[in-house]
């Protein structure tokens, strides 16, 4: 995905990539995917952060997840003033370009 509002900040994308790893990827066992910010005035952003997941947690589970990652960010860098994140699943990541062929689906029955 491209923003054409986008904000190229090296600084602060590997911050918020930081701050996620080191709170959650040993014990919850997600990844951090892309990190898109955008400037809205003045020293004030936004950042969509795309996390993967395992696909077979609970709804109620990755709902959570996803708040203490913007709780965790927002206690972190506070002008981050709003925080969409956007959760993956790992094995819907996966999947072949043409989609799931029915000799996929066969092999996991």
């Amino acid at each position: 995905m491209i923003l054409i509002d986008s904000w190229q900040n090296p600084k602060v994308t590997q911050s918020v990539r930081q701050i996620i790893e080191d709170k959650f990827t040993k014990m919850e066992q997600i990844r951090v995917g892309s990190i898109l910010l955008r400037p809205v005035g003045m020293g004030v952003i936004f950042a969509d952060i795309h996390i993967e997941v395992d696909g077979n947690r609970k709804l109620a589970d990755v709902e959570l997840l996803t708040r203490q990652v913007e709780m965790v960010i927002r206690s972190n860098i506070p002008y981050i003033k709003k925080i969409s994140v956007i959760p993956h699943s790992i094995s819907s990541l996966s999947v072949p370009p043409g989609g799931i062929t029915p000799e996929a689906v066969a092999s996991k029955v």
